[in-house]
């Protein structure tokens, strides 16, 4: 565990936190389009440009992170490295189109409040997830980085999601809002199941690329990240199971749960990013 692969992983993580919060703030904004929900569309439309702004701060902390991996910590202030990392290399081709789709969502972020502009938000959101495997250990193959960002487009409306609506109720929530959290959740329950499926087989498809044998699973750090991660994903799961009971029986959602699930889901992220750094079994 070097300083490289840390700079890499903190670098990551604000990319992959926006991503995953500009969908789920773009699934929640879907929902949130009548009197009863409105109460939280100006915070979910605040969090939509958050998360635009860290998908621009996270591809340029990336490429001073790929810099200094190069020339050390001079690295990053130094001209001609920099222009070798996002210009004349390789790695630079595929940054480049990272950088101009996190632009493109961060422009699109602003008045997403407004329901015509949601559609013109999720379109550049989607090509960002469709590029982002290909600046890491998804760019092996196009089929491998196809997976990569379906796994990513899903765990982004289901986690993603569960994120945004907690942040966006607030810390003393009105009753309208928990009204409106109340409305949103139960619209949103059919497509969570939904996207929690695609993202638990997409994920299994992933583990077994990547990990390949029980002894890969148990036997290495990648292998113990994982099934952590897999662990995360099963309480989130067990907290929003019982929201949903919550809502189905025509009651509040307990905040909370709420809360809980949303820190499990950015503790996933950040297992996410240290699972794209740690060397996995394939490739031993």
């Amino acid at each position: 565990m070097g300083e490289w692969w840390s700079l890499e992983v903190w670098a990551k993580l604000p990319g992959y936190l926006a991503l995953l919060g500009g969908t789920g703030a773009a699934v929640a904004l879907g929902l949130s389009r009548d009197r009863q929900t409105e109460a939280l569309v100006p915070g979910l439309a605040r969090l939509a440009r958050v998360a635009g702004l860290l998908g621009v701060e996270a591809l340029v902390l990336r490429a001073l992170a790929h810099a200094v991996a190069i020339d050390g910590p001079a690295g990053a202030v130094q001209l001609d490295t920099l222009r070798l990392v996002v210009v004349d290399s390789r790695w630079g081709g595929s940054w480049q189109w990272h950088a101009a789709t996190a632009l493109a969502v961060a422009l699109a972020s602003w008045r997403v409040g407004v329901a015509r502009r949601l559609v013109l938000y999720a379109i550049t959101l989607a090509a960002a997830i469709l590029v982002a495997p290909f600046l890491g250990h998804g760019a092996g193959t196009l089929g491998r980085g196809a997976l990569h960002s379906l796994h990513l487009a899903v765990t982004g409306a289901w986690l993603g999601t569960v994120v945004v609506l907690a942040l966006a109720s607030g810390r003393a929530p009105s009753t309208d809002r928990v009204h409106a959290l109340g409305a949103v959740i139960g619209r949103f329950s059919p497509w969570a199941l939904a996207c929690a499926a695609a993202a638990g087989v997409s994920g299994v498809v992933l583990a077994w690329v990547y990990v390949g044998s029980v002894d890969g699973l148990l036997g290495t750090f990648y292998g113990r990240l994982l099934l952590g991660k897999l662990a995360l994903v099963g309480a989130i799961g067990a907290c929003g199971f019982l929201n949903w009971r919550r809502v189905g029986r025509r009651q509040a959602p307990t905040l909370p749960l709420i809360r809980a699930e949303a820190a499990l889901a950015i503790l996933t992220i950040v297992v996410t990013a240290l699972l794209t750094e740690a060397e996995h079994p394939e490739s031993e």
